[in-house]
């Protein structure tokens, strides 16, 4: 599957597994191997998503995530209204090391919780429980790039 989406497959796979959080130690899901001994890629998303500073945390976060990606994958969770995902719940997700870019990727898993909600609102932070999810969203640069996605 990783072919379709990424020229390079030999990065990390991880499993999110049931509500953990990316500052958790996860398994990493390819190969048959268990825990991943080098996280070094996940500790690096989590400096720059926990950085205080705003404008410091946008670049980080930059650097250490597909920014695009993630505010794709953060606006169809919403829409779908998938509370059971990362960004709402912490839970059914895979993450991706993309060693051409150097950037994590977070694929969704596990869809089995969706459209419970018909009427939510387009940015619900207050039920953004995934520590990516906040960071980049309570960036102004990440709220209007997310704001701009959901109405695209």
């Amino acid at each position: 599957m990783l072919g379709l989406y990424f020229k390079n497959t030999k990065g990390n796979l991880y499993d999110g597994g049931f509500l953990r959080e990316i500052t958790d130690q996860l398994e990493r899901d390819t190969d048959g191997e268990d825990d991943v001994r080098d996280s070094s890629n996940l500790k690096a998303l989590a400096r720059a998503s926990q950085e205080p500073d705003l404008k410091k945390r946008w670049a980080k976060l930059n650097q250490a995530l597909d920014v695009d990606r993630f505010i794709s994958y953060a606006a169809l969770e919403v829409m779908t209204w998938d509370w059971d995902g990362y960004v709402m719940h912490r839970n059914n997700y895979r993450l991706y090391h993309d060693l051409d870019t150097g950037r994590m990727v977070f694929l969704p898993h596990g869809m089995d919780q969706m459209f419970w909600e018909t009427s939510h609102p387009m940015l619900p932070l207050n039920r953004f429980d995934g520590l990516v999810a906040r960071a980049v969203l309570e960036t102004p640069p990440g709220r209007k790039l997310y704001r701009e996605r959901f109405e695209e």
